[in-house]
């Protein structure tokens, strides 16, 4: 049928083009054209005239008949019209084509998530019965609304039981610098356009101490800033705009889903049902039970920006597997990653400050004594309203006094400049990523229970006070030293030589691969396991680095390794800007097309811009590819996610070549790796459904056969 229409638009070009030499061109408005609901059959071409139709109207087939003899008696006019019509043809069967695996690439990626989450989700519901993903979707709704009230109020006082101190401290010194502004934010008209759940971890076996939901949230609303004293509105503040986040909810494993209780989000004690009172123990008034610590209710852990979040199943495949199998089984990387951002924000209010105070208690004596001198210096740089994107664990090593763990912190901020007493304000915010280094000493294990408190002393419990001093006001306990808890060893510019020989070195020697495969497990009716047996663990290791060939023929659990080391798309657009900007050659409709480009990843315009202006200085912090396979790499990369994604059109094409010159290669050298890529993302969408079809069956007669025993 596809032929046949092609057929037909190619009889229509070359009835455009011929109908003049039969004075057609009178009845524009007469219905010469041709019928697009009529059928041919019987007939054909004998002698150059036409026998005989069924469908549409006689005059039309004398016109084509007409049509066709002028072909034959004017060649000088119909091989030209013959040869461009060809052309038309198979340029429109081409871009037909491209744009039908376009289309399903898009579809069957987006199916095969779908599939996961929905098995994931059946995981879930296996060990908790009662849970429904609708609800808890309408609770994470409740909770966002929450939030931005709280965050609006500039009290937080409502949220405090539902959220981890990671996010807690983070909004709290946020509101503090609006304070010493004088402003606050104001968010109105707030519309939730969609909630949807893009990761669950689920697991009945004993290896993970955690289940997680991240939501993706998209959202419209009107923000901008008041004058406290005044409460009138900041000119130039107001924006109007679409974001898009997610959203890690956590709870301990094997908690259960109560329907008939209310829970943390809607302001009550998922354990006992009562109106939460809540102490600076983080202890429920009534019950003594620990709020925040995900053992009886979903905590919220962390909010990243869409452009930045990657899976949490990337975490395992590094040095942080190995420490947790070999020194520390209740490691998990919620606690370090949330230690992780009280740390930070912590740092980022001591560098506007200049004040060590902030960070006495959570960074060791050896950072404190190297960086003290930066606060008295008479020209320094630091950073105003930062926005967190990403905290992520890549790598942990250990030796005989300290464990040291590495945190990729994407963020960003606008730089200030201080000489004296002046200050010079950057107008657009930079693009940053910090490599943070902390440490504690070796054989100190992880306490499950307090992984979403990172603010409580670890000896007694008791919250952490501002006083000057490194040591529990309570207790008297050393809090700073590694002897309990994570601590701020060092803060290292991502892509410095520094950074990347301490990547190197976590991850050096044995990579450790590890699968966790739960096995089958039956209940009684009061919900006890009848046989307990643990999971199988399989544990693989390949000595020395895996090369990129390697790498793409590695795969766990049916999953590509590549999978696990995702590109971000602010990874990709700083990485184009920073390529871009390498010549000097950067006009300004080239900076157009990069905006509208990043607009299309969810990168906003002023953060570009702000890449933008970094690049110039030779400021910007970006990935940088090591060679020039790393770079196509990077660009393959690029290719893949905006076929994915299903966006591919002109503007990011023209970026793609751009960017491919630029690092090297030809024209005709994108144009063949931009095929490739098609071709083969279309061959593996079509192989993994087809898996996915054969799994669905298996499982049907395993569910058939369970059914039957």
């Amino acid at each position: 049928m596809r032929l046949a229409r092609m057929i037909a638009i190619l009889l229509l070009l070359f009835g455009l083009v011929l109908i003049p030499a039969v004075d057609a061109w009178g009845r524009a408005g007469s219905g010469g054209s041709f019928s697009g609901g009529s059928s041919y059959s019987g007939g054909g071409f004998s002698g150059g005239g036409y026998s005989s139709y069924s469908g549409g109207r006689h005059g039309d087939g004398a016109a084509l008949a007409a049509l066709i003899n002028f072909l034959f008696r004017h060649p000088t006019i119909g091989v030209p019209t013959v040869v461009i019509g060809a052309l038309l043809f198979f340029w429109y069967m081409t871009k037909a084509s491209e744009h039908q695996q376009r289309r399903y690439i898009h579809r069957a990626f987006d199916k095969l998530d779908d599939d996961h989450i929905n098995a994931c989700l059946a995981a879930l519901q296996q060990s908790d019965p009662s849970f429904d993903m609708q609800k808890f979707k309408q609770r994470a709704e409740n909770a966002f609304r929450k939030i931005q009230d709280a965050w609006c109020e500039q009290d937080l006082t409502p949220i405090h039981a539902f959220v981890s101190d990671g996010v807690y401290e983070r909004f709290s010194l946020q509101i503090e610098e609006q304070h010493e502004h004088g402003y606050r934010n104001v968010v109105e008209d707030v519309r939730i356009l969609s909630i949807s759940p893009i990761e669950i971890v689920a697991s009945r076996n004993d290896q993970n101490a955690f289940e997680v939901i991240s939501l993706r949230v998209s959202a419209r609303a009107k923000d901008y800033r008041v004058d406290r004293a005044t409460g009138k509105m900041i000119p130039g503040s107001k924006n109007n705009e679409s974001f898009t986040e997610v959203w890690t909810f956590l709870r301990r494993r094997g908690a259960k889903t109560q329907p008939d209780k209310a829970g943390l989000i809607e302001g009550s004690c998922p354990n006992c049902g009562q109106s939460i009172r809540i102490n600076q123990w983080d202890k429920c008034g009534s019950c003594g039970s620990l709020l925040r610590s995900g053992e009886h209710d979903w905590v919220l852990s962390e909010i990243t920006q869409s452009a930045v979040w990657k899976p949490s199943s990337g975490s395992t495949l590094n040095s942080a597997t190995r420490y947790w199998i070999s020194h520390d089984p209740g490691f998990n990387t919620h606690h370090l990653e949330d230690r992780a951002s009280v740390i930070f924000t912590r740092k980022v209010t001591a560098d506007r400050h200049g004040d060590m105070r902030p960070l006495i208690k959570v960074s060791h004596d050896m950072f404190s004594d190297t960086h003290r001198g930066t606060y008295e210096a008479r020209e320094r740089a630091f950073y105003t309203d930062c926005g967190v994107g990403s905290v992520d664990v890549i790598g942990v090593t250990t030796d005989e006094h300290f464990d040291r763990a590495l945190i990729d912190v994407r963020w960003s901020g606008r730089r200030n400049q201080q000489k004296g007493e002046s200050v010079n304000k950057s107008s657009n915010p930079s693009t940053l990523r910090t490599l943070m280094v902390l440490g504690r000493k070796h054989g100190v294990q992880t306490k499950v229970e307090k992984s979403v408190s990172s603010l409580q002393c670890p000896g007694c419990g008791a919250p952490e006070s501002d006083a000057a001093s490194n040591s529990c006001e309570f207790c008297h306990m050393v809090l700073n030293d590694g002897a309990s808890d994570w601590v701020l060893f060092d803060w290292l510019p991502y892509s410095s030589n520094e950074a990347r020989d301490l990547r190197k070195r976590a991850n050096e020697g044995i990579e450790t691969v590890v699968s966790s495969i739960p096995l089958d497990r039956r209940y009684d009716e009061n919900d006890q396991p009848i046989a307990m047996q643990p999971s199988a663990v399989i544990v693989s290791q390949v000595v020395g680095n895996i090369s990129g060939s390697d790498l793409d023929k590695a795969k766990i659990n049916g999953r590509s390794l590549r999978e696990f080391a995702k590109i971000d798309d602010v990874d990709l657009i700083a990485w184009v800007v920073q390529v871009a900007a390498a010549d000097g050659k950067l006009d300004p409709k080239e900076q157009k097309l990069l905006k509208e480009v990043a607009k299309m990843h969810g990168v906003p315009l002023n953060r570009v811009q702000g890449m933008l202006t970094d690049a110039a200085k030779g400021q910007l912090e970006s990935p940088d590819p090591d060679h020039h396979g790393s770079g196509v790499q990077w660009l393959t990369r690029m290719i893949d996610m905006a076929l994915i994604d299903g966006h591919l059109d002109r503007r990011e094409q023209k970026v793609i070549a751009a960017t491919g010159k630029r690092i090297g290669l030809s024209d005709y050298d994108v144009a063949r790796l931009l095929a490739k890529r098609k071709s083969e993302l279309y061959r593996q969408a079509q192989a993994e459904l087809k898996e996915r079809k054969k799994e669905l069956a298996r499982q049907k007669i395993r569910n058939g056969y369970q059914a039957e025993g």
